[in-house]
């Protein structure tokens, strides 16, 4: 009989290299548990914010994450720049992209928000054609399909130089050609895509940009009008790329003519001062259809969680996105004036399952029943409500936990708790408890035993690689190892720095599970494939999990028109990762705040101040 593995597995080591980054360090992201250190925050002997309340009551303000002001302002921005602080809060009030993805508490595409009408793909598949609605930049012109071709020509010219390209994948490897006429757009893929797909983790990256912004150091260039893919085109656009990357970091230069000619969001930049407060007004020539209800939108800058936090108890802030962790730490409770409204992140979280053949355990680990034993096992609807006090949510697949509002069809896995049936399962492939850890009695590799290369004896004990940076992931570590001792899976966690779990995680020794905090973010592309975090080879699929059939779901997933619903319900029964709570978006709202379309925290973290109102 075979090994005890599930369809299209392989034995032997993982394809392809592991990636050399940290995973979405480089990446639009949130600030998650992963990346924070311990908080000790006193908050009597922290003095509040050196700002007064607005003076005008049409001025909203908003707290910046703290530590992290707005510092680089080109919409066509490498991986270094982008960031929720520079893009989702900061540019996209100014530039709107192509299409607009996120409004209140629901992730999915918003027509009315976007800048062109709904994509048409062709009946072959390999081409798109999307119309641009007329609106206008400050300067006058209309943002037409010669400024989404500029963006194209920069893309092909200068692909690392925007963050969200995937080498071989998607934009720009896989456009073909791209044309423009007026308002209409046609974009031609050198194979058969998935529109959704097209739509999540190709349109979604592009923003149109003026003809004001089409030069180089020396003046005036032709990158929006060249040939797509022409040689001349890529040479003149790669000298526009460095110049607008180049400005784009210089801050005093953000309020001048040139940035601000090409703004076509509903709000423009008025200052942005040395400590990192931005000061936006309406846009007055904004064409799109919600336009600021104040009068003023003011992002207050502070150094640190204590300040930030201070502020927020002392009513100089309207809005303040937080990290859930300065709830569960204990030291900071919201005063009455102050709401607490959560939602899911455009994220998953999970630990990573080491089948490295470099690991002592990858015989054990490679055994789906095992796996299916470890998550069956795993209460995360007991974590979440007790741990985590109800600030994250259970993580079922790879996908968001919010997917099924932005993909009809998609349905969300069950939460797979049955300390019963993760008993059972191990029992009857030859475990059995010994000194309160299940030990293997049947070695062999028949159905109804261990598996290949378990050896008589072999105890069910794991180690659990895992970041020191927060003490509320320590506990949650905790919670789970007790559960899981219950069945007689004993799971060791060892504590180290986050740059050396992360870094061990890649590895492939010293661990068999691996839990930097964060998980991934589905941000800049939008698009859950699990094409970077699953498939085999994949940049960040760091415990070398390698599982054809799972390849070939994420494949259809991207370039034939299924949905994801098959390659979720895969995913979810065979455990290539040990899906944990993913942290929830935290929105602190003073109560006088109101907004037309709910204070529901958004899944990307973006802001859309113009749809608030305060007295």
């Amino acid at each position: 009989m075979g090994p005890n593995l599930e369809p299209g597995a392989h034995v032997g080591a993982p394809r392809g290299p592991l990636t050399t980054h940290p995973p979405r360090a480089r990446w639009r992201r949130r600030i998650l548990v992963g990346v924070l250190a311990s908080l000790t925050l006193t908050l009597g002997a922290v003095g509040a914010r050196g700002v007064t309340a607005s003076a005008s009551p049409a001025a909203l303000t908003f707290a910046e994450a703290p530590g992290a002001s707005p510092n680089f302002i080109s919409p066509f921005a490498p991986c270094v720049d982008d960031s929720v602080t520079n893009i989702n809060q900061f540019q996209y009030l100014m530039y709107r992209p192509l299409y607009w993805f996120g409004l209140g508490g629901s992730p999915a595409i918003v027509p009315r928000l976007s800048l062109a009408t709904p994509p048409v793909v062709s009946t072959s598949r390999t081409t798109i054609i999307l119309t641009t609605k007329g609106w206008r930049f400050a300067d006058g012109q209309s943002v037409d399909g010669q400024s989404v071709v500029f963006f194209l020509n920069l893309w092909k010219a200068d692909p690392t130089g925007l963050c969200g390209t995937e080498p071989g994948v998607g934009a720009p490897d896989q456009i073909k050609s791209v044309g423009a006429r007026g308002d209409r757009v046609q974009i031609n893929f050198t194979t058969p895509v998935n529109a959704t797909w097209a739509l999540y983790s190709v349109l979604s990256l592009i923003t149109p940009l003026p003809d004001a912004w089409d030069r180089t150091a020396s003046g005036p260039a032709a990158c929006a009008t060249g040939a797509y893919n022409a040689a001349s085109t890529q040479a003149v656009c790669r000298g526009v790329a460095t110049y607008l990357t180049q400005q784009g970091s210089q801050t005093t230069t953000f309020t001048g003519g040139f940035w601000q000619s090409g703004v076509d969001g509903p709000w423009r930049l008025a200052r942005l001062d040395a400590a990192g407060d931005a000061t936006f007004v309406p846009n007055p020539s904004y064409s799109g259809p919600q336009h600021p209800r104040v009068s003023v939108f003011r992002e207050l800058a502070f150094p640190t969680t204590a300040q930030e936090l201070a502020a927020v108890t002392a009513g100089q802030v309207d809005l303040a996105y937080v990290d859930p962790t300065t709830l569960l730490a204990g030291t900071f409770a919201p005063p009455s004036t102050v709401s607490v409204r959560k939602g899911p992140p455009w994220s998953i979280n999970y630990a990573v399952i080491n089948f490295s053949a470099a690991d002592p355990n990858a015989n054990v680990i490679r055994q789906l029943y095992v796996r299916q034993a470890l998550q069956d096992a795993l209460d995360q609807n007991g974590v979440v409500a007790t741990t985590l006090a109800g600030l994250a949510y259970p993580t079922t697949s790879p996908l968001p936990v919010s997917a099924a509002a932005a993909f009809p069809g998609v349905t969300r896995a069950p939460v797979p708790y049955d300390p019963a049936a993760a008993r059972a399962l191990l029992s009857a492939h030859g475990w059995s408890t010994v000194g309160g850890v299940m030990t293997c009695e049947r070695p062999g590799t028949s159905p109804h035993e261990c598996g290949p290369g378990i050896t008589a004896g072999t105890a069910l004990s794991l180690t659990m690689l895992a970041s020191d940076s927060s003490p509320v992931l320590a506990r949650e570590l905790a919670a789970e190892s007790t559960q899981w001792s219950a069945v007689g899976i004993r799971v060791t966690d060892v504590f180290r720095g986050y740059a050396t779990v992360v870094s061990g995680c890649q590895g492939g020794t010293g661990y068999d599970l691996c839990e930097w905090g964060s998980g991934w973010t589905y941000q800049p592309q939008l698009f859950p494939s699990g094409d970077q975090i699953l498939a085999a080879g994949g940049p960040a699929n760091l415990g070398g999990y390698d599982n054809t059939h799972l390849d070939a779901l994420v494949h259809a997933s991207m370039y034939t028109p299924t949905s994801l619903g098959s390659y979720a319900t895969f995913a979810a029964s065979q455990v290539p990762v040990l899906y944990q709570p993913v942290l929830a978006n935290v929105l602190l709202t003073r109560s006088t705040v109101t907004s037309s379309i709910g204070l529901a925290p958004n899944p990307y973290d973006s802001l859309t101040p113009e749809y608030y109102s305060i007295p």
